[in-house]
């Protein structure tokens, strides 16, 4: 799941200075770049709560029905 959200990062990340090179139509050149910088927000937030996850579960803070409960909810995001 980190795999999966590091590359969300890079390919938001990507997508933003591509599009730095686009002449979108209005309302698109607005709307376009701040659904990227969303999603690149998401992924940054994704891999916090997931580093976080990983500590508390080596930690035995949380149990599996906690991870669980957790990895749905990055999901539904």
């Amino acid at each position: 799941m980190t795999e999966f959200a590091a590359g969300m990062q890079t390919e938001a990340t990507q997508l933003q200075e591509r599009l730095q090179a686009l002449r979108l139509p209005e309302p698109m050149a607005e709307e376009v770049p701040a659904l990227a910088l969303a999603l690149d927000a998401d992924a940054v937030g994704s891999l916090g709560v997931l580093k976080e996850l990983r500590s508390a579960t080596e930690s035995g803070y949380l149990n599996a029905a906690d991870v669980l409960r957790v990895l749905t909810e990055l999901d539904a995001r």
